[in-house]
């Protein structure tokens, strides 16, 4: 008399611990129980897994920004959302995979894996706006049993400036268009970065640093110079307007 598949498997489990398992009604039932190990329906085979012996991957997405003054406590900006995928490699466990997303903290785990090799991948597509795509979004891990392996990403946000150069001709302080009058070819530098102002009396910058950013401005018909100091966060900074008044 065969026994039904639900108490089959039961039975697999029980008998898991002793390294005998049998599998003479439904080997593939059995097989999902252990990531590790092929079975064949009709046979008798044994079989080293152990339900204990299992690891897991852990690890976090943080913002790379690391602002001076933290002390070694303090941890990087966490990163929450973020999509992740755990898949087995070998042969045994390709049919294996899960998805997480990272908490609050930027925080994720995979736990209860059997031992083996497992990539890693984070879904670029799940990062926030104005955060920069690493250039390594899938790693290959080794889990062992009783171990935790890691897994930590730093992704760089989007920081930007756009403005103006202008002679201020109303004196409010304020870029006011046609009202105030733009300059063209106004040289602007910044974290070595140089660029001249268009036509219109526009530039912009992209990939800027955090936190305190200089710019120096020169007029393009008068040997003088202008500087100015910003302070940049350590998030996303999409396209702060930063107009920059110049004498006549």
């Amino acid at each position: 008399m065969s026994l039904p598949s639900r108490i089959l498997v039961l039975a697999t489990l029980s008998l898991a611990a002793t390294g005998l398992i049998s599998a003479q009604s439904s080997g593939k039932e059995v097989a999902n129980f252990l990531p590790n190990s092929s079975l064949d329906p009709g046979k008798i085979v044994a079989s080293s897994f152990n339900p204990s012996a299992i690891g897991a991957v852990t690890g976090r997405i943080f913002n790379d920004y690391d602002p001076i003054g933290t002390t070694v406590e303090a941890a990087p900006l966490g990163i929450s959302g973020v999509k992740l995928t755990i898949k087995g490699v070998e042969p045994t466990s390709s049919n294996f995979i899960r998805e997480e997303y990272s908490n609050e903290d930027g925080s994720f785990e995979f736990s209860a894996l059997g031992p083996g090799k497992y990539s890693i991948r984070m879904h670029p597509e799940s990062l926030p706006p104005h955060y920069r795509m690493p250039e390594k979004t899938e790693v290959v891990l080794d889990v062992e049993a009783y171990q935790n392996a890691t897994f930590e990403l730093a992704v760089a946000p989007r920081r930007s400036i756009t403005g103006v150069v202008f002679i201020d001709i109303d004196g409010d302080g304020r870029y006011r268009q046609g009202k105030d009058q733009a300059v063209a070819g106004a040289s602007i530098a910044v974290e070595g970065k140089i660029t001249e102002t268009d036509e219109n009396g526009s530039y912009s910058f992209h990939e800027l640093s955090p936190g305190r950013v200089g710019l120096l401005i020169r007029h393009p018909k008068k040997n003088e110079s202008t500087h100015i100091v910003l302070f940049l966060s350590a998030g996303p900074v999409n396209n702060r307007v930063v107009n920059i008044p110049v004498s006549r």
